[in-house]
C-alpha cells in the first residue's frame, strides 16, 4: 500500500479498535486485505477496524491502543500497510548531546535547529522526537524524548523508533563510552537502524576514494604525516600545501604552506585568536618547527589548487546531497563561499561570505557548465562514500572548488554538515528541503528493515 496522511484521533469511547478514513476502508474492501494489527515504532498492537463513524478521513484509535502504542499527542500521520500490520506515522529518533535543564533552550545555541528539524518531520506525518544517552530505558524499553509542538518543548514516552537520526555533535563526544554504549545496544543489539553515524575520518576517505576509478579525477594529491622532503616535493609542484588535521572539523587547525616563485621566503597562513595570521620564515624547516612543534603526526598535506577568484577572493562551493524516500541520492541545496580577507578558508568564522549561484553566476567560467559539473561531482562521490564505507548515510555536505581551468576538486566532504549557507536569506527553500529529508530516508530505512523482518519470519 503506498504511504498516506491522515490526521490521527484519539477515541475515547471505544476500545481495541481503529476507525479508519472512508477511503481507506473502501481500499481494505475492494482488495479484502483488512490489517489486524497496527504499530507506531517497535510497539504493535492487535486491532479490530471499523469505518469512521462520520465518514471522515481521520483515523480514529481507541485510547486503550493509543496509551499502549505509546503515541504523544494528536498530528497528521503518513501511514503505511506491510502485510497484515498498518504503520502509523514512522518514528524517528534524533540522537544528540548538549542537553541543557532549559525549558526553552533545551539544546543551547542549537535548539532553534532541531526545533525546526522536529517541525519538518511533523509537515511529513512523521513523529520525531530528540534523545540522549541518558534518555534511553533498556528494561522498560522506552526513551522519554524531547518534542516540539505548538512552539513549546515537551518531554514524551516513546517506544524504540522505527530508525535514529545521528547528530552528535562534536567527534569527542561521539567518541565517550556512554555515548558508545547506547548506540551499541540500540543498534546492534535492538537491530534499530542508525544513519550518519560516524563523522568521517579524512585520511580514510581519502584512501578509499582515491582508488575509485569513476572519481580519482576529483581528488587532491594528499600524505598522511608528511616528512619535510615530501612537503619540499609538493611545494615546488604546486607552489602552496594545505595542512590538515586528521579529524578536524569547521576548518579548525588548517595551515596553508606558501612558497612563491623567484621569493626566497616560505610563508604561512592560519586563523588564530580570531583572526586571520601570515607569518614568513627563512626556511620550511623553521616554518615546520615554529607551527607544528608537536611534529607533523597525525597530519594531512593536500594539495594546493589555484581556486577560482573573484576579486581575488578563492571561492568554493557547499553542496548539500541527501537521500529521498527512495534511497536515492539528489541535490538539496548549493551555494557559494568566498574566502574573506587573508583567510585560507572560506567559513564564516574566518570573514567568509555566502552567496547564492546565481549571484556569482556571470563570473563564473562557462556559468551553467560549471555549476552542471559541480552538481555531477557532488552525486558521483555521494554514490562512491556510500559504497566505500560501511554503515547507512543519509546526507552528505561537499565543499567543491572550481580551478581556473573549470576542473572540479573535492576540498572536503562531511557527514555532519554545518548550516552556515542557510544564513543566506534566497536560501530558505533549500533549507526547509534539507530538514525533510532526513525524515523522508529515515521512513525509507524503517519500511525496509520492516520487510526485511518478514521475510525472516516467513522463512
Amino acid at each position: 500500500m503506498s504511504k498516506l496522511l491522515f490526521p490521527l484521533k484519539k477515541h475515547v469511547t471505544s476500545k481495541g479498535t481503529l476507525f479508519a478514513a472512508s477511503s481507506l476502508f473502501k481500499r481494505w474492501v475492494d482488495t479484502k486485505r483488512f490489517p489486524n494489527e497496527v504499530s507506531f515504532g517497535q510497539q504493535t498492537c492487535t486491532i479490530q477496524v471499523a469505518p469512521h463513524p462520520d465518514h471522515k478521513e481521520e483515523l480514529l484509535l481507541s485510547a486503550d491502543l493509543w496509551d499502549r502504542l505509546r503515541l504523544p499527542y494528536e498530528q497528521h500521520v503518513s501511514c503505511s500497510q506491510q502485510q497484515r500490520t498498518l504503520c502509523l506515522a514512522p518514528l524517528i529518533g534524533i540522537f544528540t548531546a548538549g542537553f541543557q535543564s532549559s525549558t526553552y533552550h533545551p539544546l543551547g545555541s542549537r535548539s532553534s535547529y532541531f526545533a525546526n528539524l522536529l517541525s519538518a518531520a511533523e509537515e511529513e506525518g512523521v513523529f520525531a522526537f530528540l534523545f540522549g544517552n541518558h534518555h534511553v530505558n533498556k528494561g522498560a524499553k522506552t526513551i522519554e524524548g524531547l518534542t516540539f509542538t505548538d512552539g513549546k518543548w515537551r518531554q514524551e514516552t516513546f517506544p524504540w523508533p522505527n530508525a535514529v537520526y545521528d547528530r552528535i555533535p562534536a567527534r569527542k563526544v561521539a567518541a565517550l563510552q556512554d555515548v558508545q554504549e547506547v548506540r551499541h545496544f540500540l543498534e546492534d543489539e535492538q537491530q534499530i537502524p542508525w544513519f550518519n553515524v560516524d563523522f568521517f575520518n579524512k585520511w580514510d576517505l581519502y584512501t578509499k576514494l582515491k582508488n575509485h576509478r569513476q572519481i580519482n579525477v576529483y581528488i587532491p594529491e594528499s600524505l598522511l604525516n608528511p616528512s619535510l622532503e615530501e612537503l619540499e616535493r609538493m611545494l615546488d609542484d604546486y607552489k602552496h600545501v594545505y595542512l590538515k588535521p586528521v579529524e578536524g572539523s569547521f576548518g579548525a587547525g588548517i595551515h596553508q604552506i606558501i612558497r612563491p616563485d623567484n621569493d626566497p621566503y616560505v610563508y604561512c597562513r592560519f586563523h588564530e585568536n580570531g583572526g586571520n595570521r601570515l607569518r614568513r620564515y627563512s626556511s620550511l624547516k623553521r616554518c615546520v618547527a615554529n607551527q607544528f612543534p608537536q611534529s607533523l603526526q597525525q597530519m594531512i598535506a593536500q594539495q594546493g589548487i589555484k581556486l577560482f577568484t573573484l576579486n581575488d577572493h578563492p571561492i568554493d562551493f557547499r553542496i548539500h546531497t541527501n537521500k529521498n524516500k527512495r534511497g536515492t541520492w539528489i541535490i538539496t541545496a548549493i551555494a557559494a563561499k568566498i574566502a574573506g580577507e587573508g583567510s585560507i578558508t572560506t567559513h564564516l568564522k574566518t570573514g567568509g561570505e555566502i552567496r547564492t549561484v546565481q549571484e556569482i553566476l556571470d563570473w563564473l567560467p562557462e556559468k551553467h557548465e560549471s555549476v552542471k559539473r559541480l552538481k555531477k561531482a557532488a552525486l558521483q562521490l555521494s554514490l562512491a562514500i556510500d559504497e566505500s564505507l560501511d554503515g547507512f548515510i543519509g546526507e552528505i555536505g561537499f565543499d567543491l572548488g572550481l580551478d581556473e581551468s573549470g576542473r572540479v576538486w573535492l576540498l572536503e566532504a562531511n557527514s555532519k554538515p554545518g548550516r552556515a549557507i542557510f544564513r543566506h536569506p534566497n536560501l530558505q527553500k533549500e533549507e526547509r528541503e534539507t530538514l525533510r529529508l532526513p525524515f523522508h530516508y529515515g521512513t525509507f530505512l524503517a519500511k525496509h528493515t520492516r520487510l526485511e523482518q518478514l521475510r525472516v519470519i516467513q522463512a
